[in-house]
């Protein structure tokens, strides 16, 4: 597999790059300055070549212009060399932070795609490659190193991500991340919090910031270090109206942290992290009503809530140069609950007549209750005049999840959970549990040649059980009770060639899977069916590229991607002996994700050497371009006028939610105390079902959605080193625009992005 896969790349590979040209004169001069940088650099470098060991490569491949770079080969056990990663500083940037504005935070990462419904921050919903952005759920998401997600295997959504203001920065691996941290298609994202500041025993930061739409955000840690002991925490408190009427929100975000240092190599820590929010969802729209006002809501009764807690331990020893380990505990208690009127968006919610009140709301919750342990060790060792290394560890992961859907809850207009009735319609609950043992090697086979190898073996379990429904005579429909165990391998493989000065080729193949969900257990209805034979989603993860940095004002990032999956789960209809139909959930499809991504940033100021007197000066260009389709995606209807069932195939169709082209530019100049950062998203066109329907419904749950250029501006001004100002518009044109339909949550319908808005911030250390 792993030698067909270079031969297809090696052959089509041109072709990735003729892709470019579609990528009008933008790409066209990508291309032309990251030829003549690397040309030039050659031409330098070519009488003095280094000999590199696996030492010089964690200082040479880190790459520090502006606000992102790669990762050191080796941080804590953690093997990073040659993958696809990435590290954004948050502290570096000019990002709207206050709001977790994630198509500026993540703007030079290519390729990342970004759903926009929510101006809050509460969730980030982002996704690489032409996979679903909904709550990243592609990613396996962590902060400071643990789960963070629902279920990472059953229920992967993240409700929960910590507030930006308290991220000192986020690590990205694309694709070959599946052996150290867990087998998504999408990658790894971690969020690394602030830390208490080593040289000082107290330390006090506040930052409150206004904007649009009401917009108070108040930021405010206490940190510091006394002999052996560190400690940091932070609460932050941020509201709004919101953009859309009906869309206001409150959120509580708070987390508090101690480190106590037995000796200079072994350190124990405790952390928690809590967030409550509760948010008014405006609901979706017809494609007329966002024709007509992006801003209006017919929906003014509909809350939701999320309450979580992180608590986590971690000990980290080092045992001699050769060996160190950790060990981290955490755990998830969690909620998600809402209550309102799950109407489409073309109908609306209207008073009763006779009675003169509204209809009861539909109450529904989920209660989450994790616990994670995982193991990592390290052990550096040399053979044949090399330095190498082997990362190796085990995680075991329990999950539990009730979920109380289609309770009767009440008709007023506020936020409560207030069930009317004794018990809900729907009440399920799913367990998760999965073992795991993973080992990665490190070979510097040459000065400039280095090997990557890893395995992963996981036992994974899962179970569903409990009432659907109730029948007419008030018994219980009670679903099949499942039960599913699966041994799975998964293996990878990496390579890297340091061509010339800080450059490398690189390419990577890690095989990936997509746990059976939980929602692929539940029938829509009793007389539905789940296939017994189900299988979790498979397949790979595979680029091929050149990166690095050329002196002190030129990063590169270029490469192919290819993701194969298959055993895409899908609804068909079936019919019984009777002539009935039934609807079976089965796995049906697979689809192919190829495309280019490309990131290049330079320091105009620094290459003609005026950045002492002129300040400094960063273009950058975030390109990425996806072809992603379904090469066998089987569909069954039933033809009621033939009495027969009809089958297509939606071969060819493009996958849903995957934009060709994500392209993000922006310059940032630098003066002495003052920073300011523009950016455009230049973002291609999607379909929002696997059909490809180019017509809107008439409830706006379907049909294409047109691309869009969103612009911004954001600057910083540093008065001292302990005051600051940052400000910014968002959405400079005020461009109307949608990233997204749904179905259910947040409201069936279109879901406007946000047009113009502004904020502004002062920031206190001392």
């Amino acid at each position: 597999m792993i030698i067909a896969f270079v031969k297809y790349i090696c052959s089509h590979y041109l072709d990735l790059i003729h892709i470019g040209r579609l990528m009008k004169k933008s790409l066209v001069m990508f291309y032309a300055l990251l030829f003549l940088t690397t040309l030039n650099a050659q031409t330098q470098d070519t009488t003095k070549r280094t000999k590199l060991s696996l030492i010089d490569v964690i200082i040479t491949e880190t790459r520090n212009l502006n606000t992102i770079s790669a990762p050191a080969a080796i941080e804590g056990e953690i093997i990073h060399a040659i993958k696809k990663s990435d590290v954004i500083h948050l502290d570096r940037t000019n990002a709207n932070v206050i709001t977790n504005n994630a198509r500026q935070v993540f703007g030079k990462i290519a390729g990342i795609s970004v759903w926009e419904n929510d101006a809050s921050g509460i969730q980030i919903n982002v996704s690489c490659r032409g996979l679903s952005p909904n709550r990243s759920w592609e990613f396996n998401v962590r902060q400071n190193g643990f789960d963070i997600a629902a279920d990472p295997f059953g229920y992967p959504e993240a409700y929960y991500n910590p507030p930006l203001e308290a991220v000192e920065k986020i690590n990205i691996i694309r694709g070959a991340s599946s052996i150290q941290f867990g087998p998504h298609f999408g990658g790894m994202m971690n969020y690394i919090l602030r830390k208490a500041p080593e040289t000082k025993k107290v330390e006090v930061e506040t930052r409150n910031s206004l904007g649009s739409y009401g917009l108070f955000s108040s930021f405010n840690s206490l940190g510091g270090t006394i002999k052996k002991f560190k400690y940091y925490g932070f609460y932050q408190y941020r509201k709004a109206n919101g953009w859309r009427e009906n869309n206001a929100y409150n959120i509580h975000n708070g987390y508090l942290s101690f480190q106590y240092a037995f000796t200079p190599n072994i350190n124990l820590s405790a952390e928690a992290s809590y967030m409550n929010y509760v948010c008014q969802q405006p609901g979706g729209l017809t494609d007329s009503m966002f024709t007509q006002n992006p801003q209006q809501s017919l929906r003014s009764r509909n809350w939701f809530n999320v309450p979580w807690v992180v608590p986590a331990i971690t000990l980290e020893v080092k045992l001699n140069e050769q060996h160190s380990f950790s060990i981290k505990a955490n755990g998830i208690i969690g909620e998600r609950n809402s209550i309102g009127v799950v109407k489409a968006a073309n109908l609306s919610d209207t008073l009763n007549l006779t009675t003169g009140a509204y209809q009861n709301r539909q109450l529904d919750r989920d209660a989450y209750r994790n616990f994670g342990l995982e193991y990592r060790h390290l052990f550096k060792y040399a053979a044949f005049n090399k330095k190498h290394a082997l990362s190796f560890g085990a995680k075991y992961f329990y999950g539990n999840t009730k979920r109380n859907f289609q309770g009767k809850g009440d008709n007023g207009t506020d936020y409560n959970l207030n069930l009317q009735d004794s018990t809900y319609v729907r009440s399920l609950q799913f367990q998760t549990q999965d073992a795991s043992l993973f080992a990665e090697n490190l070979l510097q086979v040459t000065d400039r040649l280095r090997l990557t190898t890893g395995l992963r073996f996981e036992i994974l379990y899962n179970s569903g059980k409990g009432r659907l429904n109730y029948k007419s005579d008030g018994s219980e429909n009670l679903i099949t009770p499942q039960q599913r165990t699966r041994f799975i391998a998964l293996s990878s493989v990496g390579i890297d060639y340091n061509v010339v000065g800080k450059t490398f080729f690189y390419g990577n193949f890690a095989q990936a899977y997509r746990p059976v969900q939980f929602a692929d257990l539940t029938p829509p209805a009793t007389t539905d069916s789940v296939d017994a034979k189900l299988k979790d989603g498979s397949g790979f993860n595979a680029d091929l590229g050149y990166r690095g940095k050329i002196g002190s004002w030129f990063n590169f990032d270029v490469n192919g991607f290819y993701i194969y999956y298959a055993n895409k789960i899908g609804t068909i209809t079936q019919l019984r002996e009777d002539n009935t139909t039934f609807q079976l959930k089965k796995n049906l499809g697979t689809a192919h994700h190829r495309g280019f991504e490309g990131y290049i940033e330079a320091d105009l100021f620094q290459a003609f050497n005026i950045h002492k007197i002129a300040g400094n000066l960063s273009l950058f260009a975030s390109c990425a371009y996806v072809d992603a389709r379904y090469t066998d995606f089987k569909v069954i209807t039933y033809n009621s006028s033939t009495s027969q069932l009809e089958e297509t195939n939606l071969k060819n169709k493009r996958v849903e939610f995957a934009p060709r082209f994500t392209n993000r530019f922006g310059a940032t100049y630098t003066y002495r105390i003052i920073s300011v950062t523009y950016q455009i998203n230049w973002v291609d066109g999607i379909y929002t079902d696997a059909s490809n329907t180019e017509k809107a419904s008439a409830n706006g749950q379907s049909g294409k959605l047109n691309g869009y250029h969103v612009m911004d501006l954001s600057a910083t001004l540093n008065l001292t080193k302990y005051l600051n100002f940052r400000g910014g518009v968002n959405n400079l044109a005020n461009t109307s625009y949608s990233t997204r339909r749904a179905g259910g949550y947040p409201g069936p319908g279109l879901m406007p992005a946000d047009g113009r808005n502004w904020y502004i911030s002062l920031g206190v250390k001392f």
